[in-house]
């Protein structure tokens, strides 16, 4: 894909994303129900909108190198691969078996060629979102960190929002810590829960 072309794509899952939200103000109410609730409109739109680059990304790996020259180009890929496939792919497997493994990647060559310092915080967020989703302890111990550090690093405006974000990334490690994984995942991968995580699934609403 041409450089406009990726340019264009990566312009508009920045804007379906983060629509409506401009760096120094807080993030909405209506902007956290976009990206932590269930909306099939949403849902619908992206499907159309980016389905198909998605597909192609999972099957063959291309776009990859395209996108992830530029800090911005790398946090679009991460959002396709990491949350507009959850949105698209809703309760099927593609988005743990398929999508999540190539997001820890992008997400990781981000880290290492200092991506994360040119980005605004809140963009930056997304890009520690598919540690929090792994079932690696490492992965785990990392999202934990770099979430703390943004929760502690944020300014009056953002420092609730991310001191929440640092409060779920502690979550999520307390289940991997305690079970190995995800277990409201078994179900859609075709694991089989022990008796413990039936017993746990009760009372939780999981991820």
């Amino acid at each position: 894909m041409n450089a406009n072309l990726v340019r264009q794509l990566q312009d508009s899952v920045l804007a379906a994303w983060f629509e409506g939200w401009v760096p120094g103000q807080a993030v909405s109410g209506n902007l956290m129900k976009k990206w932590f609730g269930k909306d099939e409109a949403f849902d619908n739109r992206l499907r159309e909108d980016f389905g198909k680059p998605i597909q192609d990304i999972l099957n063959t790996g291309n776009l990859i190198s395209d996108f992830t020259k530029t800090p911005n180009g790398t946090l679009s890929l991460v959002l396709m691969l990491d949350q507009f496939s959850r949105n698209i792919y809703r309760d099927s497997p593609i988005p743990f078996i398929l999508a999540d493994p190539q997001a820890r990647i992008v997400a990781r060559h981000a880290f290492e060629n200092g991506y994360e310092d040119k980005l605004h915080p809140v963009h930056r967020a997304w890009l520690y979102m598919p540690l929090e989703h792994s079932e690696d302890k490492v992965d785990q111990a990392l999202s934990v960190m770099k979430f703390q550090q943004l929760a502690e690093e944020s300014n009056d405006t953002y420092k609730e929002l991310f001191e929440s974000f640092s409060k779920y990334a502690q979550d999520h490690k307390a289940v991997i810590d305690r079970f190995g994984r995800y277990p409201h995942r078994n179900k859609v991968v075709d694991r089989k829960s022990t008796p413990e995580e039936e017993e746990f699934m009760k009372d939780h609403n999981g991820w």
